[in-house]
């Protein structure tokens, strides 16, 4: 049920705001990388979880910018 609500609240942003989520899920999994890799997290399941938070994210985007263009398109 969890990811059924982040997927709600994902699809009620706006592109600016996905755009921000998605460069702070990038930064987040970048860290989460170097925190694994230097022993200091030994919870490598968060970094996937992160993975997939930033993957829904990027889908959610691109059908918003598709949208977009598809509108676009409509009005020419």
């Amino acid at each position: 049920m969890k990811s059924l609500d982040l997927l709600k609240d994902y699809r009620s942003m706006s592109e600016k705001e996905l755009q921000a989520l998605v460069t702070d899920l990038r930064q987040k999994v970048s860290a989460q990388k170097i925190a694994v890799k230097l022993g200091e997290d030994s919870n490598s399941s968060k970094l996937g979880t992160l993975k997939k938070t930033l993957a829904r994210a990027l889908t959610i985007l691109t059908e918003k910018q598709a949208e977009g263009t598809a509108k676009q398109g409509g009005e020419e």
